[in-house]
């Protein structure tokens, strides 16, 4: 599996979940960090030395259509989230601005700069 190779060879791992567009839930991605680390360890390298990134899909904050997705909500919610995943031990979150319009996505990222960075 790509985290054998990860804690082998790699400089960071990424992981995906079941389903891609969602981030790993933190309490499961805590159970494969453990086993990222003793695969490390495993094969003489210091887990410390790999990184770990997740996509974080930002959903709209005005969809209430259900419970709320991670990275969603107000920046408060959205902020508690970075800080759930960094607790974990994840150093990188690529975020996604789910937009195929440029325009739109621009937009996004300059209102997630001022409001939640």
């Amino acid at each position: 599996p790509a985290i054998r190779r990860a804690a082998r060879i790699g400089n960071c791992w990424h992981p995906v979940g079941a389903i891609p567009a969602a981030p790993l839930e933190p309490e499961e991605l805590a159970e494969n960090l453990v086993l990222l680390r003793d695969y490390a360890e495993k094969a003489g390298r210091d887990p410390s030395q790999i990184q770990v990134s997740v996509k974080a899909p930002l959903y709209d904050a005005n969809d209430s259509s259900g419970p709320r997705r991670r990275f969603s909500g107000s920046p408060d919610e959205v902020r508690q989230d970075v800080q759930t995943y960094a607790d974990v031990g994840v150093t990188h979150l690529i975020f996604d601005f789910r937009s195929s319009d440029p325009n739109q996505n621009k937009d996004r990222m300059a209102a997630f700069a001022e409001e939640v960075m």
